[in-house]
């Protein structure tokens, strides 16, 4: 489950608690996928708070500045960050990664792993996901569904078009 627009430690623990069956937390009991429409009702249950990864996305300035307060919270196992949307949190809407916005995410990354939290971050094609990985993050965004499909179209479109044949509509 992600956390968007997360800002402090609260805020998290809040998300924790929404996230989580009751002692632990106060997320109603219900579903019918995820308890296989009634057939696997308690074996859900049973796992189901171990099953469920809860990541905040630190994407607001608020939360980049109140990072060890966030990494604090009981239970986190990862955070994943928003490039884009903590580049516009600090003025550089339009920009992937504005001045010190990467070296930023990287510090940040490093108090996570500290503390035994994993960090995930967005990349933007496969060469970003490569370095990302390099970086030592643990989990790397490819993009969107509909952005991979339209950059894989794309690509094929134009080795098509490098040398076209005859009678070929696209």
């Amino acid at each position: 489950m992600l956390l968007p627009l997360i800002r402090t430690r609260a805020e998290v623990e809040l998300g924790m608690r929404y996230g989580r069956y009751p002692a632990g937390g106060v997320r109603g009991v219900g579903g019918e996928r995820a308890v296989k429409w009634g057939l696997a009702f308690r074996e859900y249950l049973q796992a189901a708070d171990s099953q469920t990864l809860i990541i905040p996305i630190i994407e607001t300035r608020e939360a980049a500045e109140n990072i060890d307060d966030i990494l604090a919270v009981a239970g986190l196992e990862l955070i994943f960050f928003g490039p884009a949307d903590l580049s516009a949190a600090y003025g550089h809407l339009g920009e992937w990664e504005g001045p010190g916005i990467a070296e930023r995410i990287l510090d940040l990354r490093a108090r996570a792993e500290r503390r035994g939290i994993g960090s995930g971050v967005m990349s933007l094609d496969p060469v970003d996901a490569c370095k990302r990985r390099d970086q030592g993050f643990n989990l790397i965004g490819l993009g969107s569904d509909t952005g991979m499909m339209i950059r894989s179209s794309n690509a094929a479109f134009a080795a098509l078009s490098a040398k076209p044949a005859p009678n070929i509509w696209f």
